[in-house]
């Protein structure tokens, strides 16, 4: 496996509510060639775009499978903000 194999980069486009569209792209970097779901990326080819369970073979002993998930910010920063009170307040 080379050191620049693949690129994964996220592209989020925002509109006026602030709710934003997040999409995710792989890019084959490397001199063999990586696989998306079986089939040949080529270096020369523009990024794939990533769908949740997309498969991306690296070599033949490496996969990533990518899993899209959308997390509410809001639930997630009361969940760490709940842990740093334990953390902080042990007797809580």
């Amino acid at each position: 496996m080379s050191h620049k194999h693949l690129r994964v980069y996220v592209i989020v486009f925002e509109d006026d509510d602030a709710e934003g569209e997040t999409l995710v792209y792989a890019e084959d970097l490397s001199r063999n060639g990586c696989h998306w779901n079986g089939s040949l990326m080529g270096k020369k080819n523009d990024a794939f775009l990533l769908s949740d369970g997309d498969r991306l073979r690296l070599t033949s002993r490496t996969s990533l499978v990518f899993q899209a998930s959308s997390v509410d910010e809001r639930n997630y920063f009361d969940l760490v903000q709940e842990r740093e009170m334990q953390v902080n307040n042990p007797d809580r």
